[in-house]
């Protein structure tokens, strides 16, 4: 090695010992005759590490903007065949050729393992292989900035620590991985994940989601982006609707003319029935539909017999503006429970002491101006 690459190496500031160390024996290792710098196999041993540190190292390196990775893979089996590093940018120094004086400048083309401990160097031209490249960091360096000093380091990888360790999956996620993630984002954009973090993770649950992406992933693909804005969801914020009222009769239309959700099977005993002639096939599936094919309908229902509210879409607030009290038992009403017959919908619970229930207005034959109108809703 020469005295230029020792004190370049050396010289890097901002890292820890074993990490300089890395980086020196990278520069001692570089052979311009192969084009490529030696196998991590051997940088381990040379450093006297494991592989898991050196790789460790290794993204402290690539964070920083000193060297870029690349991961080949097998293209039919998609088995990790081997790493590729190389130097980010034009580094002015000579390394020295193995067994030779005389040295050339490190540049920033591709730099492959060596053949080293058994490990075959593999040709770009190999139709079986696929790069996939490790994520880039996007340094101080590419954005036109200073370096950032320690200070602003450490401030970094604090943020970056209170972040990680706020992700419900952080316990079996990888931190490296999501560091270097963190690490390709600008500083606002590392904001702003922090921020949405909570309301991510709700939007997530709410979907019924069993699993969380990884915090590397939220942050790759920068997923708060895809939330709506707070303004919006507030707009669209559940309100809590009395039994009964016009909110909760929009929910309620607004469900049954979404249609059948479940569709029930005869059971053995009632094809038996059928077959006695007990009932028809036609009166029971019918039956069936009405007690099972509108799970939420019948969750209101239950709800409002018991005199409890419910979580009603703020969307559906002009379709509330439709609904129109209809006297219990009166003739509208009976052309509702007609109505609802027919189209075998479920109908309302006991009402008990009420005497007024919100309807559409218009009666059944405003279903499909109804139904139009619901087309209409921005959801």
């Amino acid at each position: 090695m020469s005295h230029d690459a020792t004190s370049w190496a050396l010289k890097q500031r901002g890292f820890k010992p074993a990490t300089k160390l890395v980086l020196w024996h990278l520069c001692d290792r570089y052979h311009p005759d192969h084009g490529c710098f030696p196998s991590q196999d051997t940088l381990a041993n040379d450093c006297e590490m494991s592989r898991s540190a050196l790789n460790d190292h290794l993204a402290v390196l690539e964070q920083a903007g000193l060297i870029l990775r690349e991961q080949r893979r097998d293209r039919h089996s998609r088995k990790q065949i081997s790493t590729y590093y190389r130097f980010a940018f034009q580094i002015d120094f000579p390394c020295p050729k193995s067994g030779h004086g005389q040295g050339e400048a490190v540049s920033g083309k591709q730099l492959e393992p060596c053949p080293e401990n058994d490990e075959s160097r593999v040709r770009n031209s190999d139709t079986n292989l696929v790069r996939e490249p490790v994520i880039e960091p996007v340094t101080e360096r590419e954005r036109g900035s200073e370096p950032e000093s320690k200070e602003t380091r450490k401030a970094n990888e604090k943020a970056f620590k209170k972040a990680f360790s706020s992700w419900p999956t952080w316990l079996t996620d990888s931190e490296p991985g999501a560091y270097r993630a963190w690490h390709s984002l600008s500083i606002d954009e590392r904001q702003l994940a922090c921020e949405e973090i909570g309301r991510y993770v709700e939007a997530s649950r709410a979907t019924g989601r069993k699993h969380i992406c990884s915090f590397a992933v939220y942050l790759c693909e920068k997923r708060w982006e895809k939330l709506p804005a707070p303004a919006q969801v507030a707009a669209n914020a559940p309100a809590q609707a009395a039994p009964f009222g016009k909110m909760w009769a929009a929910r309620v239309y607004e469900l049954l003319l979404a249609g059948v959700t479940h569709v029930g099977q005869l059971t053995a005993l009632e094809q038996r029935m059928v077959e006695a002639g007990t009932f028809s096939v036609e009166h029971l599936l019918a039956e069936k539909q009405i007690k099972f094919g509108f799970p939420a309908v019948n969750d209101l229902f239950e709800r409002a017999a018991g005199r409890r509210g419910a979580l009603v879409p703020a969307y559906l607030q002009a379709m509330a503006e439709r609904m129109t009290a209809v006297k219990v038992g009166g003739d509208l009403w009976q052309a509702w429970v007609a109505a609802h017959a027919v189209h075998g919908w479920p109908w309302l619970p006991n009402t008990g002491t009420v005497e007024y229930v919100y309807l559409p207005e218009g009666g059944p034959e405003a279903l499909e101006e109804l139904q139009a109108l619901l087309r209409g809703i921005e959801k």
